[in-house]
This record gives C-alpha cells, sequence and structure tokens, in this order.
C-alpha cells in the first residue's frame, strides 16, 4: 500500500550562471529564479585558480630566494 501526497511540492527554479547561460531545474522552493556570483566558471576551486595563484606565489618566493641577494 503506497503513500500518497509524502513528497513535497516542486516548482521550477531557473538558474543563471555568471557567463549568462540559463537552464532550469525542479526545487521546492518557490524562487523563480537564482542568479549565480560565483560557479564553475568563476570559483578558484574549478576552475584552478588558486592552484595557479599558489604557483605563483611559490615562484616568488623561489624567485627571492635564488636572487634576493641582488636586489
Amino acid at each position: 500500500m503506497a503513500r500518497e501526497n509524502i513528497h513535497p511540492k516542486t516548482y521550477e527554479l531557473s538558474i543563471v550562471m555568471t557567463n549568462g547561460d540559463v537552464f532550469t531545474t525542479e526545487s521546492s522552493a518557490n524562487l523563480g529564479k537564482l542568479i549565480l556570483d560565483s560557479d564553475k566558471h568563476t570559483h578558484p576551486a574549478w576552475n584552478g585558480g588558486a592552484l595557479q595563484l599558489n604557483r605563483k606565489i611559490g615562484k616568488v618566493s623561489q624567485f627571492n630566494d635564488k636572487f634576493g641577494d641582488f636586489l
């Protein structure tokens, strides 16, 4: 015997990415539209920005260690 009406009502949700792409999904929150200020295009965790920043900092440190006496 299956129970009826146990799932929440779902609403259509349009998600707007930082580059303007829009996709639609379902949500139990009736928001209508969600505009992201950080997503896979801009967040360092997804695009390697933190890794690149760490590499740059490491390279600067290596340079300063090697040539710091000349400056």
